[in-house]
């Protein structure tokens, strides 16, 4: 017990809801109007999916590479499922990357 009262537990079943981060990599000579439909489209099937994802929270430019001639897009989703839902929460996420990616 002496090295447990030490360690921080987290009880992840009354830690609600879970912010999922995806980061989708375009072209930096990519329009901003295609940039801003691609964030509606996300945000439109976010809406469509009420079991998997109430809202989408953030959507912003990260970490430019021009070198690369590359923008990395980061889109935060509140998901429906609870953080101790991992496969359900990975199943979410790999149907989003595969909506993105069509």
């Amino acid at each position: 017990n002496h090295i447990i009262r030490k360690q921080g537990v987290i009880n992840f079943h009354r830690s609600g809801q879970a912010i999922v981060s995806h980061r989708f990599e375009l072209p930096s000579g990519m329009a901003c109007c295609k940039i801003s439909e691609l964030i509606d489209a996300v945000r439109a099937y976010v809406a469509e999916q009420p079991q998997d994802y109430v809202r989408v929270e953030a959507a912003f430019i990260v970490e430019p590479r021009y070198q690369l001639a590359l923008l990395n897009v980061q889109i935060d989703v509140l998901s429906a499922h609870n953080r101790n839902e991992d496969g359900l929460i990975c199943i979410a996420k790999s149907n989003l990357f595969l909506f993105v990616h069509a």
